[in-house]
């Protein structure tokens, strides 16, 4: 399981993820939201697909949080010695 939160201004959100599928990526379900304050701005959001990017690299994939797009984002991480 993974916690989640997110903090601004305008919000506080906490909730859990849990592991929808494991082979060549590590999936994870959308949040479960746990904590909401104000309520009405936390909501599931969509899943996160992760893959290992060669030795040094995680790539993070997911839906475009605008709800009016079927696109996804990709995020990179690359580890820094």
């Amino acid at each position: 399981m993974a916690e989640e939160i997110g903090d601004s201004k305008k919000y506080h959100c906490e909730g859990k993820r849990t592991p929808a599928s494991v082979g060549k990526s590590l999936v994870l379900s959308p949040v479960k939201v746990t904590k909401a304050t104000p309520e009405d701005l936390c909501e599931a959001g969509t899943s996160l697909t992760f893959t290992a990017s060669g030795k040094d690299e995680l790539r993070v994939v997911y839906e475009d949080p605008d709800s009016f797009s079927d696109e996804t984002m990709t995020q990179t991480f690359t580890r820094l010695n």
